[in-house]
């Protein structure tokens, strides 16, 4: 709960309009996504069913897409169980008990597991992160893959190193070998959050 607490703390004695929240919650790149009915639904919802699971899981849907459902699906201060649930239905879907193990499961369900993961429970994504990373060696030249990895890796070094979260992201735009595969209003909201850590880079020049 300590750890919970802090980052209000901060709000309290900051000015709003100068202080981030943090990367995991307030990217809400799914905003440029909600022509789309199912991540309409899924902001609507916020709760993981079978329909979700099922596109998540589905090897032909584009990976932005994906991520923007579960972007869409959001968080809770208090904890989501949405990454057992997708796991579970996977699992009927292959006929097989999954425990959370990549080799069972396809490149984009390891990414949406893992995301799921970091969602679910953003004060802690450690667990989320080592899954995003074994996605993200299935599948390199992916910007939404990377980004998303890096927003994971931001929340982890916003409580040590505003710097460095900055820094996690600006390097996935600064990659011109990646694939382009997320429209551009949603790296719009992305960068346009992100930016709020880029000062804290400039006090050690």
């Amino acid at each position: 709960m300590y750890n919970r607490i802090i980052p209000f703390l901060f709000i309290l004695l900051m000015p709003a309009a100068s202080y981030p929240d943090s990367p995991v919650t307030s990217t809400d790149f799914h905003k440029a996504y909600l022509d789309n009915p199912v991540v309409k639904k899924a902001k609507d919802s916020g709760i993981m069913d079978r329909s979700f699971a099922e596109f998540l899981s589905d090897p032909k849907k584009p990976v932005d897409l994906k991520a923007a459902v579960i972007n869409a699906l959001s968080w809770n201060i208090d904890g989501k169980g949405n990454a057992p649930l997708f796991l579970k239905y996977v699992s009927e879907k292959k006929g097989k008990r999954i425990i959370a193990n990549p080799g069972l499961m396809l490149p984009d369900e390891i990414f949406c597991y893992g995301y799921l993961l970091v969602m679910d429970d953003y004060f802690h994504p450690k667990k989320g992160i080592v899954f995003l990373e074994k996605a993200r060696q299935r599948n390199r030249s992916s910007f939404t893959v990377n980004v998303v990895l890096a927003i994971a890796k931001a929340q982890l070094a916003m409580d040590s190193n505003w710097c460095q979260a900055w820094e996690s992201v600006n390097r996935v735009y600064e990659d011109r070998n990646l694939r382009q595969d997320m429209i551009e209003p949603a790296k719009i909201i992305i960068m346009d959050y992100m930016k709020l850590y880029q000062p804290e880079c400039r006090k050690g020049d």
